[in-house]
């Protein structure tokens, strides 16, 4: 039982994002910070707006472009090309969003990845499938963190 998932960009994430940062420029803007904290307030919320505006439409390139879910064996491919091994550490599937945690197959137990899927990023029958499949996975910690028998 596999799937490979391919999302598309995503307006909703784009625009959810795009909300976000707009709060908190407009809460930098009415704060009693000086104006010098608040330029640098401002300079790095859209430092980090853009790149979450990168990642929402896949052009980042840590962006996850593809993933391979399997019983055992779960590969996620970034934008640059990389195939990274993952597990599947937590997820939260309801018909109108499904979130999945991955973890690295590593030592580095704090390299994980999140997989946002909203409604715009994949048919519904898709996304069907994608929740079943998660459904039906085990989840568990990487490599170096189970407990031997």
């Amino acid at each position: 039982m596999g799937l490979r998932f391919c999302p598309e960009p995503s307006g909703a994430l784009t625009g959810l994002y795009c909300a976000l940062h707009m709060t908190a420029a407009l809460a930098v803007v009415t704060s009693a910070v000086p104006a010098a904290g608040k330029v640098l307030l401002a300079v790095l919320l859209v430092v980090q707006a853009v790149a979450q505006l990168r990642h929402a439409t896949l052009q980042a390139d840590t962006a996850i472009v593809a993933v391979d879910f399997d019983v055992n064996d779960s590969l996620l491919e970034l934008a640059n090309g990389r195939r990274i091994p993952v597990v599947v550490s937590q997820i939260y599937c309801v018909p109108c969003l499904q979130v999945v945690r991955l973890q690295r197959r590593t030592k580095q137990a704090d390299s994980f990845f999140s997989f946002v899927v909203f409604p715009d990023s994949a048919d519904a029958d898709t996304r069907r499938l994608l929740r079943a499949c998660l459904l039906k996975l085990s989840l568990r910690p990487p490599d170096d963190q189970r407990t031997s028998e």
